[in-house]
């Protein structure tokens, strides 16, 4: 879920929080997210195995799965990611050069236990848990997912999926359209 501020009292659960100064407030199964209006985040979670490793400053939008989080930086849209680390959080992502180094992201989107990222020249990269299916694609346009599997549209017109059969994923190499 998510929460923007607009500079009211903002309640989730049993946590109050007076929003001057948030951004949004994005929530995971574990935890929530807080970003605020500097850059900075607050992550709150109960969990022993969500870890918050690494900077989590100077982001401009988070986004979340079922235990973990990303961030894409505002200075060169890099990728920062904490939770837990079968799914996506700063361990996975750490693992995964690609997406590690990857700039200039557009948008991310999360499965339940992993993320994919596009950057502005179409590359598409996931990182996370790999049963829900891992790959890297280019010349995409359009990247979306569901609970079990991503999708992608790239420029030639050609959809692609990944991730758990059954749910909408299959290789990478099965053409829809």
């Amino acid at each position: 879920g998510r929460i923007t501020s607009n500079d009211k009292m903002l309640t989730t659960g049993n946590i109050s929080i007076t929003s001057a100064g948030i951004k949004t407030v994005v929530s995971s199964f574990m935890g929530i997210t807080i970003l605020k209006t500097d850059g900075t985040t607050k992550t709150h979670s109960t969990n022993d195995n969500f870890a918050i490793d690494g900077d989590q400053s100077n982001i401009h939008e988070i986004y979340s799965n079922w235990r973990s989080f990303v961030g894409i930086r505002s200075v060169n849209r890099s990728l920062v990611a904490w939770g837990h680390t079968l799914d996506g959080g700063a361990s996975s992502l750490a693992a995964d050069m690609n997406a590690l180094t990857m700039t200039n992201v557009e948008y991310v989107v999360a499965s339940r236990k992993a993320f994919a990222a596009i950057n502005s020249s179409g590359h598409v990269v996931d990182w996370g848990n790999q049963e829900y299916g891992i790959s890297t694609l280019s010349n995409v346009i359009v990247l979306s997912a569901n609970d079990f599997a991503f999708s992608a549209i790239q420029s030639d017109g050609r959809v692609l999926s990944w991730g758990t059969s059954g749910y909408g994923g299959c290789t990478v190499d099965q053409t829809y359209y």
